[in-house]
């Protein structure tokens, strides 16, 4: 096994929210598990397949059940390639097979039913979380993206946040480096990217809460009616803050 010792003025642990830099660093990583659990593959469907079942009519599906706070995925990558996603609580790696996803295909997927795959690939089982770095630096070493900050997939801002958090603080290294701006510059990135870090957090939280929570039928068509059209009126007050 090789190790590599380098020196550098300074550090940027991108290391994911298992972060090792984070925690050599001292750093607190605060928030909250979920007890949901996701399984993803992605899957081959012939197209007169997916003609057959209707789903070529979108290039997204959801189906949400309320009483197991279950969740059903499906997204068109390329043209015969799909992913799936199943979300429930108490899943184990011992569900991580086709044949179960696809009896959760069955459960769970209105007539005319599912697609039938031609193939199973890159399956994989993930947990989430919600936790925010109680700080974003240390001295000369820093945190960006996950490292800093996760959360559950709800609205899709995960790599989005993280690919800011790193342009936000590049070309500040790169200033600072080059003796055109202090080291003070730096602490401009924490005052300014961790609004944004705490504003997603709170919204997919609570977008992800209201997916998953176990509800009654009544309860459920007031939630597909607001996902369908209150979301498309968000207030000001609900938007990222401004100026980052």
């Amino acid at each position: 096994r090789m190790k590599t010792t380098m020196k550098a003025k300074y550090l940027v642990g991108c290391d994911g929210k298992q972060s090792h830099v984070r925690t050599a660093m001292g750093v607190r990583y605060q928030g909250h598990d979920y007890s949901e659990i996701f399984l993803l593959a992605d899957v081959e469907i012939p197209l007169a397949e997916v003609e057959r079942t209707g789903f070529d009519k979108h290039s997204m599906h959801i189906m949400f059940d309320s009483p197991t706070g279950s969740l059903v995925f499906f997204i068109r990558l390329q043209e015969t390639r799909w992913r799936t996603i199943f979300c429930q609580k108490g899943l184990t790696r011992d569900n991580l097979t086709p044949e179960f996803i696809q009896r959760q295909w069955q459960e769970f997927c209105p007539a005319p039913g599912p697609f039938v795959p031609t193939e199973f690939k890159d399956l994989s089982f993930f947990e989430v979380a919600c936790k925010l770095a109680d700080t974003y630096r240390k001295g000369k070493v820093l945190l960006a993206g996950d490292a800093a900050h996760c959360h559950s997939p709800a609205g899709g801002q995960g790599m989005n946040t993280g690919l800011q958090d790193a342009a936000n603080l590049a070309w500040k290294i790169s200033s600072v480096l080059k003796g055109h701006a202090p080291d003070k510059l730096l602490d401009s990135y924490e005052l300014e990217r961790r609004p944004i870090a705490e504003w997603v957090l709170s919204n997919s939280d609570a977008m992800f809460r209201g997916t998953t929570s176990q509800t009654s039928a009544a309860f459920n068509f007031v939630r597909r009616m607001f996902l369908k059209v209150v979301l498309g009126l968000a207030p000001q007050g609900s938007l990222p803050p401004k100026g980052f």
